[in-house]
């Protein structure tokens, strides 16, 4: 069992996308996962009521809850492998309320200097939750990254979010349609023919198993 919130102070930052995508392949590899939307815009249930996939040895659950989400998590984590939270892009209740339950939260950042800008005040937020959630760890995830953004410019935003002690993902994750159209259409970027998209979904399943 294994619970991962995704989040960010702005929203845009693809925590979405990232949740549907991390979880369908959870799935794939017959975990039993779950997604809990708790952020109004409902970009993950949309998705989930899209995508009428079957499983051949995991599955996938989704459902919208909003408010406090302690409960909700806590009754998640009994019954599956793997909870994944998807929580506005602010800081609201059910952002601070995911902070008390999970194990891992996921800051994700877009690649530029004016989400760079953000990261002090969610690591406050995360070292006020560990005072309630002591195994709470923080990992940041560079999001969002466009095709002129250079490798030296996206180098050095790694930099900067590991000597905050922000736990840096190596591995960035670009702009790319497969993203678009896989929450678009109700599939997973598994699904498609994009193998960077892929292996950049692999490499955040990779990130949080090593732990």
């Amino acid at each position: 069992m294994r619970s991962v919130l995704f989040m960010s102070r702005k929203g845009g930052t693809g925590k979405s996308t990232l949740t549907c995508s991390v979880a369908d392949t959870y799935a794939k590899k017959g975990f039993d996962a779950f997604i809990l939307d708790g952020d109004p815009m409902g970009s993950s249930i949309n998705w989930f009521m899209k995508q009428k996939r079957v499983y051949p040895n995991g599955s996938l659950t989704c459902e919208k809850i909003q408010g406090d989400l302690r409960g909700p998590i806590e009754e998640a984590k009994k019954k599956y492998d793997i909870v994944l939270i998807d929580t506005p892009g602010s800081d609201c209740i059910e952002l601070r309320s995911s902070l008390l339950s999970v194990e891992t939260a996921i800051l994700t950042l877009k690649s530029s200097d004016v989400d760079m800008d953000t990261k002090g005040y969610m690591q406050d937020l995360v070292l006020r939750a560990k005072e309630k959630n002591p195994k709470l760890k923080i990992k940041t995830l560079v999001t969002m990254v466009d095709h002129y953004i250079s490798e030296d410019h996206l180098k050095h935003y790694i930099h900067l979010l590991s000597e905050a002690g922000l736990s840096p993902f190596p591995t960035a994750i670009q702009n790319l349609e497969a993203f678009h159209e896989a929450m678009a259409v109700g599939i997973s970027v598994q699904d498609l023919r994009s193998y960077k998209a892929k292996k950049q979904i692999n490499s955040v399943l990779e990130g949080l198993e090593s732990e």
